[in-house]
């Protein structure tokens, strides 16, 4: 019996410690005007195999949202994403003091049974139209995830390209 009461505990210990990571997706849009019906999709010079999938997804929703994506569309959206892990923050201050860094994305803190490295998906789309003008749309999606990458980048896809065709 005792044997049975160990094995339990050693079997529950070890759940714990599981990756379990897989936020929800983080937002930031700021108030925008509606995309135009048509819109152009630029990935850069050479994307990846991740962005290119990425972007697949992306387009996808846009479609399902009431825009289309078409190389000669004069409104223009680059598209990037990063991978890194989660518990870096992303910042442009140059503070040194952690507590009074103005965090565009904070440090994720390791909960206490975590036994898994998760990382922070990140996709930002800047809508503008011709080389000088300034960006009409900046919006930012990411999540924290140790699970199947592909799923969570279509979490992510989904859901940026959703909050950009909400008219």
């Amino acid at each position: 019996m005792q044997f049975i009461h160990k094995a339990f505990l050693l079997i529950s210990v070890a759940a714990l410690q599981a990756c379990a990571v897989s936020t929800p997706v983080r937002l930031a849009v700021p108030r925008q005007s509606p995309l135009p019906d048509a819109v152009s999709l630029d990935l850069g010079a050479q994307p990846g195999p991740a962005l290119t999938a990425f972007a697949d997804r992306f387009t996808r929703r846009l479609g399902e949202g009431g825009v289309t994506v078409r190389g000669d569309a004069p409104y223009r959206l680059t598209l990037t994403m990063s991978a890194q892990p989660s518990l870096a923050g992303v910042t442009s201050d140059g503070g040194s003091d952690p507590k009074t860094v103005d965090w565009q994305s904070r440090p994720r803190r390791k909960a206490l049974f975590e036994n898994c490295a998760a990382d922070r998906l990140r996709a930002v789309a800047v809508g503008s139209i011709g080389l000088n003008a300034s960006p009409p749309l900046v919006a930012e999606a990411e999540l924290d995830s140790c699970k199947d990458r592909t799923a969570e980048l279509d979490r992510l896809a989904v859901a940026l390209a959703g909050a950009i065709t909400r008219r």
